[in-house]
């Protein structure tokens, strides 16, 4: 977060890609990474990192009330951690899972697209995308975003099982 306010985001890097090498289960050190590749200079739009991954208490909650199936309440906690922090990734996927509940394919579709322009590597994003594309006959649209992301990170298995399924 220092190096984003201080626009300085690609002396991180090297720190990013030896931490990889050593540990490439770390998932937010190569969405971060990915994140930096990808936007450019546009990473400085973020206020913080934690805009690319799970992020906050707010977003847990949420995810929290949706395994209960409090919908209205689960709503309330993304939007609320929107307000607070700005566009999260995991926020607006949160809310098409919502969406995806009441069967409102449509709606659930375009906010796992945004949480995709977001993180284009978020896979829960993507597989979400998937099925609400699915059921709004767009498969063939969701799978641009998923091979998109294959493209970009060929580690990203369950991605590629949708992408081999569907042909």
């Amino acid at each position: 977060d220092a190096a984003l306010k201080l626009r300085q985001v690609p002396e991180v890097v090297p720190y990013l890609e030896r931490a990889i090498a050593i540990n490439p289960s770390l998932r937010d050190a190569r969405d971060i990474l990915n994140q930096i590749k990808l936007r450019g200079e546009g990473i400085y739009s973020l206020k913080y990192f934690g805009q690319i991954g799970t992020g906050s208490e707010l977003n847990e909650e949420g995810h929290r009330l949706l395994d209960e199936l409090k919908l209205a309440e689960a709503t309330a906690k993304f939007i609320e951690n929107i307000e607070k922090h700005g566009d999260s990734c995991e926020s607006y996927c949160g809310l098409g899972i919502v969406q995806f509940y009441r069967g409102e394919y449509e709606d659930a579709f375009r906010l796992f697209s945004h949480a995709i322009e977001l993180n284009p590597l978020s896979e829960d994003a993507l597989l979400n995308l998937y099925d609400s594309a699915c059921k709004i006959d767009l498969a063939d649209k969701a799978l641009l975003a998923l091979q998109n992301a294959i493209d970009i990170d060929p580690s990203l298995e369950k991605v590629k099982r949708v992408i081999l399924e569907h042909r």
